[in-house]
């Protein structure tokens, strides 16, 4: 594709991008955005005083966002009430 666009064009078609994203990031964000949705209807105020937000089920997958969560999975488990047993030497 990048060489049959112009420069001008491959430039409008970042800029494009940046205001209407498509692609897995924008697939992860509807889904951190139902997780959220869902982790805060079923939330134990008492232990989770705190709304859960998009941003703490968004995947980081390179490791470098201030909010990353190496147990998501976890903390989902935990905010729905189930109680998490630790297996193994981990």
């Amino acid at each position: 594709m990048l060489r049959e666009i112009s420069h001008p064009q491959f430039l409008e078609w970042q800029a494009y991008y940046r205001i209407e994203p498509w692609g897995e990031w924008r697939a992860d964000m509807r889904m951190a955005q139902m997780l959220s949705l869902y982790a805060n209807a079923h939330r134990d105020g008492n232990k989770h005083p705190k709304p859960f937000t998009t941003a703490d089920f968004m995947p980081d997958f390179a490791g470098d966002h201030p909010k990353t969560k190496p147990h998501q999975g976890k903390q989902l488990r935990e905010a729905l009430g189930h109680r998490v047993v630790k297996k193994g030497p981990n």
